[in-house]
C-alpha cells in the first residue's frame, strides 16, 4: 500500500493510472480540470497492474457537499446523486480482511451478506444469502435462500429451497423445493419437503401430508372422512348382523367386524377419521340392537301383563267358588 498525499487544486483533480506495456511500473498522471490549472508529475512506483486498467480517483473537494465520500461521514447528501454502489452492471464485492463479506450480483440477481457467504457460487441465479458461510457449498443452484450461520450446507445443485437457521449442513447435495427451519445448533424443527408434507420434529414424514414427533393438544380439531358416514345404518334396507352370528365372530377373531384388529393399529396405527365413521356404525347398529329388544321387552312386558290379568281373573272365580261352597255348608 502506497499513500500519497496531494494538494487540491482549484478544481476537483482526476488521477489516472494506467501501465502501458507489461513493464513492471506505471506513469500517474494528475491533470487539471481546466486549462488555466496544470500540473504534470512522472512517478515510477513499482506495482504491477495490466494494460488494460484504468483506476479512477476524484479527489474529496471543501466543504459539506464535496465531491468525495468520507469514511467519518457526510452531510447533505443527495439520494439521486450520492451512493455506494456501481453504474454499471458489474457485481459489487464487499470485503472484510481481504474475505468476501457481501456481494450484489447484477447479472444473475444473486445477493449475499456475511463473511464467505455464497462464495463458492459460479453459475446459480437468483439466490440470497444472509450470515457468515450461508449456502457454502452451492455453485449452480437456483433461487435458494440461506439465513443464518452456515446455512444449507451440502447443497449445490439444488433449486428453490429456504433453509432458516444456524448450521444447518449435511444436506443433499441435489436438495430441491425444501423449507427448514432450524434452531441455533442446527436441530431441524420444521420440515417441508418438496411435496409438501410437514414435519415437526421429524424429517421423514412417512408419505403423510402432517407428521408429528411429539405430543399435540388441541382447543378444537376437525376431522373429514372420506369414507360415507353411516346414517345408511338407519335405512330400512339395512340389515342388521345376527347377534348368533356375531358371537361366533368374536369368538373366531377377538373383535368386531369392520374393526381393525390390535396387531393392525400396532402396525399401521389408526386412522382417526376412519375409526370415528367405524365407532359410529358400530353405535348406530347397537342403538338399533337396543331398539329391537325394547320392543320385545314391551312385547314380553304386554304378555305378562295379560297373564297376569287372566291370573287375577282365575283366583277370583276361585275365591268365588270356595264362597259359594262355604255357604252351602
Amino acid at each position: 500500500m502506497i499513500n500519497i498525499k496531494l494538494k487540491r487544486m482549484q478544481n476537483n483533480d482526476i488521477l489516472l493510472l494506467r501501465q502501458f506495456g507489461q513493464l513492471n511500473w506505471s506513469r500517474m498522471i494528475f491533470l487539471s480540470a481546466m486549462k488555466r490549472y496544470y500540473l504534470i508529475l512522472l512517478l515510477f512506483i513499482s506495482i504491477s497492474v495490466s494494460a488494460q486498467d484504468t483506476i479512477r480517483i476524484k479527489l474529496h473537494g471543501s466543504g459539506t457537499n464535496g465531491s468525495g465520500w468520507s469514511l467519518t461521514g457526510n452531510q447533505a447528501t443527495l439520494p439521486g446523486n450520492n451512493f455506494i454502489g456501481t453504474t454499471d452492471s458489474a457485481g459489487l464485492i464487499f470485503k472484510t480482511n481481504g474475505i468476501q463479506s457481501g456481494f450484489l450480483d447484477f447479472v444473475n440477481f444473486n445477493a449475499s451478506y456475511g463473511l464467505s457467504s455464497l462464495l463458492l457460487n459460479t453459475s446459480g441465479k437468483h439466490n440470497t444469502a444472509v450470515g457468515a458461510s450461508a449456502g457454502p457449498d452451492n455453485t449452480s443452484g437456483n433461487q435458494n435462500t440461506f439465513l443464518g450461520w452456515n446455512a444449507g450446507g451440502g447443497i449445490i445443485s439444488g433449486n428453490y429451497n429456504t433453509i432458516i437457521g444456524a448450521n444447518i449442513t449435511g444436506l443433499d447435495p441435489s436438495l430441491s423445493n425444501n423449507i427448514i427451519i432450524a434452531d441455533g445448533q442446527g436441530n431441524r424443527r420444521i420440515n417441508v419437503d418438496s411435496l409438501g408434507n410437514v414435519g415437526i420434529g421429524t424429517t421423514d414424514t412417512k408419505g403423510f401430508k402432517f407428521a408429528v414427533n411429539g405430543d399435540g393438544i388441541f382447543n378444537r380439531i376437525r376431522v373429514k372422512p372420506y369414507d360415507n358416514w353411516p346414517d345408511y345404518v338407519f335405512s330400512k334396507y339395512y340389515t342388521l348382523p345376527d347377534l348368533e352370528d356375531l358371537e361366533i365372530y368374536l369368538i373366531l377373531n377377538n373383535h368386531l367386524p369392520g374393526v381393525p384388529s390390535a396387531a393392525d393399529i400396532s402396525r399401521n396405527g389408526i386412522d382417526v377419521g376412519a375409526n370415528q365413521t367405524i365407532l359410529l356404525k358400530k353405535i348406530e347398529e347397537l342403538t338399533l340392537y337396543t331398539i329391537e329388544q325394547n320392543k320385545k321387552s314391551a312385547q314380553q312386558q304386554l304378555e305378562i301383563d295379560n297373564l297376569e290379568l287372566q291370573l287375577k281373573k282365575l283366583q277370583s272365580v276361585v275365591e268365588k267358588d270356595r264362597s259359594t261352597q262355604t255357604d252351602s255348608q
